[in-house]
């Protein structure tokens, strides 16, 4: 089975500065053996980036500073991520118009963004894109499970 790839975006107010997505990407990295984990920025502050990268104690190597969106949706097609996280709303229209997650015979090809923001899941104690993370996770799971078994 082929690891997960999650981009995030450290940019924006509730982004990187927000207590519970900063959890969310450590969470992640603790799961190394069944997802890798991309952070990607358009802030041209060395500084900034070296910090964070400092803080989660990840590989350098997966660290991107891009220039712009389309730089941005380009890293996400190089690097074969399945699912980028951002607060950016014309960014995520723009990948998953561009670069859809699963193609019409149900295999992945592209990458699902996901618009992260407070807005709040109703049925659960926990903001909507962690929820929707968790369903794109199992979708990506079911897929490589449909795939082995063939």
């Amino acid at each position: 089975m082929s690891k997960l790839k999650l981009g995030f975006d450290i940019d924006g107010d509730y982004s990187w500065n927000n207590q519970m997505y900063r959890s969310l990407i450590k969470d992640m990295l603790n799961n190394s053996d069944q997802i890798d984990l991309y952070l990607i920025t358009k802030n041209t502050d060395i500084t900034y980036v070296a910090s964070i990268q400092t803080e989660l104690d990840m590989d350098i190597t997966k660290v991107f500073q891009v220039v712009d969106d389309n730089a941005v949706e380009a890293l996400l097609s190089s690097l074969n991520i399945n699912i980028y996280l951002s607060t950016d709303a014309v960014l995520i229209r723009q990948i998953n118009l561009n670069i859809p997650f699963i193609d019409n015979d149900g295999i992945i090809t592209g990458c699902e963004a996901i618009l992260v923001s407070s807005l709040p899941d109703s049925y659960k104690a926990q903001p909507k894109y962690i929820t929707i993370l968790q369903f794109w996770i199992g979708q990506f799971n079911k897929t490589q499970t449909s795939e082995e078994s063939c």
